[in-house]
């Protein structure tokens, strides 16, 4: 069995052949560290002395593919990445204007395989969860880098920065939509220009490794109105799943603590009730709980619930209120009804067809009677009921995205800076409590007034 040598570590690794054999940490610290490699080729005195070696070593037959090889590999080396991801079918390469085969970029890559300087994660697709499909990935081994001058990267190498931290998408389509940069527009660039830079000044890392070029872009639905949240440029730390995060980041060496604003978008509805309508506190206060509806309509199985969280070693597993949570949102984001009891309903269809490991809803019955679960959910949220149903969701995106820059913005203004996942917020542990300050008064400059602002600690 072949051993890959990983960048900066003695330690052999077992070789794997799919991106999916991977695990925990290991999983991560490949996706944050891969750059997203393109289907072009360019010249540069960085590498085309290597791009003539090559091309002779290969008997000047696969020079397209050999560019292009160098050209990624150089791009990825710019902004510290130790990979970058490949398309390995056929049709995506077919026709394509750098004149590049597939048989071509597989001919590269098995002879960089062969002589050590690669490896080769492949790819695939899980129907049953689009989370865990991945594109496959071509990984350095230091031989390959020690063919590189680092200083003539940094200086001749564009950077694969974003060029423009918002981006607007069709809603159905999702694909994008040209952005006319306003004063409006250049206003909301600039606030995300100044958070990406004060990133840049920062020791951000997973598991000990530097985390490359992170960067954050607003995107938009439809229109300014619509959506707007953050999300970090190639994924980066947002792909990496909560109970990993607490664990393996840092920021500046120091461990890190993670807020979250709980139950935000039903809470904002309740927020801007009660300016509304002030007789309503008396019916609600801020410690209303939405998410904890009549769950007498399920029947749960609690055995294998303890038996699920014995056999993975999970702590924190409670998928009847993580399935209510689901079912409101549903409410908030559907525009019928009917669509959200067809949306629970396939919900349940796609855990159930996932690893066992990777189900939210073990113990919960297979087919559950979601009429019954969205009336629960109704009932127990009767204040903000009348919301339900009218695709709302994205709306309150756009708010909980405002809230969010805003918590950004105070926290830089007292020197900190933070990593959001949504409404999901880092820092370093030392700053927790001007974290939480940050949250409350965040919440209450957007939205008017905190009574119902409720930030828990993960």
């Amino acid at each position: 069995m072949v051993e890959n040598k990983i960048i900066g570590e003695e330690k052999e690794k077992k070789e794997v052949d799919k991106v999916r054999d991977l695990e925990g940490r290991e999983l991560y610290s490949v996706l944050i560290s891969t750059a997203r490699g393109k289907p072009f080729r360019s010249s540069s005195p960085v590498y085309n002395h290597l791009v003539s070696f090559f091309n002779k070593e290969l008997k000047y037959k696969k020079f397209e593919a050999i560019e292009w090889f160098f050209t990624n590999v150089a791009r990825a080396l710019r902004d510290k990445y130790m990979g970058f991801s490949v398309k390995l079918q056929a049709v995506y390469w077919t026709g394509n204007d750098c004149n590049i085969s597939i048989r071509g970029i597989n001919s590269v890559l098995e002879y960089m395989k062969d002589n050590d300087y690669i490896y080769v994660l492949k790819g695939s697709h899980d129907y049953r969860n689009e989370d865990l499909s991945y594109v496959s990935v071509v990984r350095f081994n230091q031989k390959l880098v020690d063919l590189f001058d680092k200083k003539q990267v940094e200086l001749h190498i564009p950077s694969a920065s974003m060029e423009y931290p918002i981006i607007l998408k069709d809603r159905k389509t999702k694909e994008m939509i040209e952005v006319e940069k306003t004063g409006m527009i250049e206003e909301m660039a600039q606030e995300m220009h100044r958070y990406n830079q004060s990133l840049s000044g920062v020791d951000v890392r997973f598991d000990g490794k530097e985390v490359p070029l992170l960067e954050y872009q607003r995107s938009f639905s439809g229109d300014f109105n619509k959506g707007g949240r953050l999300f970090a440029h190639g994924g980066s730390i947002q792909l990496v799943p909560q109970e990993l995060r607490l664990a393996a980041i840092t920021i500046d060496g120091e461990s890190v603590v993670e807020l979250d604003y709980s139950a935000n978008h039903p809470r904002i509805l309740l927020e801007f009730l009660c300016q509304r309508e002030p007789e309503t506190l008396d019916l609600v206060d801020g410690t209303v709980d939405p998410y904890a509806a009549d769950s007498s309509c399920l029947k749960v199985d609690e055995l294998a619930i303890e038996e699920h969280k014995l056999r993975f070693g999970i702590k924190k597993y409670n998928p009847v209120r993580s399935f209510m949570k689901h079912a409101v949102m549903r409410a908030l984001n559907c525009d019928s009804h009917e669509r959200a009891v067809s949306s629970l309903s396939h919900e349940i269809f796609l855990d159930n067809k996932k690893d066992l490991i990777d189900r939210q809803y073990v113990g919960l019955p297979k087919k559950p009677d979601n009429q019954r679960v969205i009336e629960a959910v109704c009932r127990h949220n009767h204040l903000i009921a009348k919301d339900f149903f009218q695709d709302k969701g994205i709306w309150l995106q756009n708010l909980d995205s405002e809230i969010a820059l805003r918590v950004i913005d105070l926290m830089l203004q007292s020197g900190e800076v933070v990593l959001c996942w949504h409404d999901s917020f880092q820092c370093r542990a030392s700053a927790k409590d001007l974290l939480h300050s940050a949250m409350v008064e965040a919440w209450n400059d957007v939205l008017g007034s905190n009574i119902f602002v409720k930030v828990d600690q993960k």
